[in-house]
């Protein structure tokens, strides 16, 4: 297949986005992610994900929310192109028949990921999305309940999901995650509750 760097296709969308207003608005994102090649309909689906954070962008005042979004937004292009060649056919399919789809399902994880303080969040959030567009079935109900949960949870309640769901944790527990963390066994209780 083809393969066009993300400047490229910010180019050749300019009706939806103007490459200028990407450049001044996001520059970290233009300058990190601008010469990632994609395929062209995972490509779009990039395009996609920046020009919806451009107005986000425009409202951000301080650089420090400016720095968070061009980190997700990078973070998630890093991730999208990393799992590009099983996502184009299926993303190509979905930008067919089902636009409406990716669109919602698109801005959920935009909902998400703008203001997330936590990086390993953002890779959740992504792997999840990227999960939602491999379904064959696709329920835009199912998707939004996925980032509804998720904007719920942190990374420790992910950590102690994980355990307490027997998952391979990589050795950890709930002692070593209190040792490291410097957590009481309340505050846990605390976090399996919320879970609950």
């Amino acid at each position: 297949m083809d393969q066009y760097k993300l400047k490229d296709l910010i180019d050749t969308t300019k009706e939806e986005i103007e490459k200028e207003v990407v450049e001044n608005l996001l520059p970290a994102v233009v300058q990190e992610a601008g010469n990632f090649l994609f395929d062209k309909g995972v490509g779009m689906l990039a395009c996609e994900i920046v020009g919806s954070v451009v107005p986000v962008a425009n409202n951000v005042r301080l650089s420090f929310k400016q720095h968070r979004l061009e980190r997700n937004v990078s973070e998630t292009l890093k991730l999208i192109q990393s799992k590009q060649n099983e996502l184009e056919n299926r993303v190509n399919e979905l930008l067919e028949n089902n636009p409406t789809f990716i669109t919602q399902i698109t801005e959920a994880l935009l909902d998400n990921i703008v203001d997330e303080i936590q990086e390993k969040l953002v890779e959740y959030n992504v792997n999840g999305y990227i999960n939602l567009l491999k379904l064959e079935h696709t329920n835009i109900d199912l998707g939004l309940m996925f980032f509804k949960t998720m904007s719920q949870l942190n990374d420790l309640d992910i950590r102690i999901l994980k355990v307490y769901s027997n998952q391979e944790t990589y050795g950890e527990s709930i002692v070593s995650i209190c040792n490291e963390l410097n957590l009481e066994h309340n505050q846990i209780q605390f976090i399996k509750e919320k879970l609950e």
